[in-house]
């Protein structure tokens, strides 16, 4: 990480120059869109929409419910041992 002193000093150098405020990279040029090109992508979005409503959506997954034992701590350990979970 650079020290305090290195960040100013690299200040002063860029107010130094003539270069102006730096506002990041320069932005590429692309072309305008054409009416053609809109109306082929109106077309695709149009036809995709249509592709994934017909894909048959995932069934709501069923929700559990917990029901607190009516049994003793004890009672549940013995059950567990004789089922083979506890020794």
């Amino acid at each position: 990480m650079p020290v305090s002193a290195a960040i100013l000093k690299a200040h002063r150098e860029l107010q130094s120059t003539d270069r102006g405020e730096y506002l990041g990279p320069p932005l590429l040029e692309y072309p305008p869109i054409t009416d053609e090109e809109r109306a082929e992508a109106l077309k695709f979005s149009e036809a995709l929409k249509k592709q994934l409503a017909a894909i048959p959506k995932p069934a709501e997954p069923k929700k559990l419910t917990i029901v607190p034992s009516t049994r003793s701590l004890e009672e549940q350990k013995a059950e567990l041992r004789r089922r083979g979970f506890l020794k």
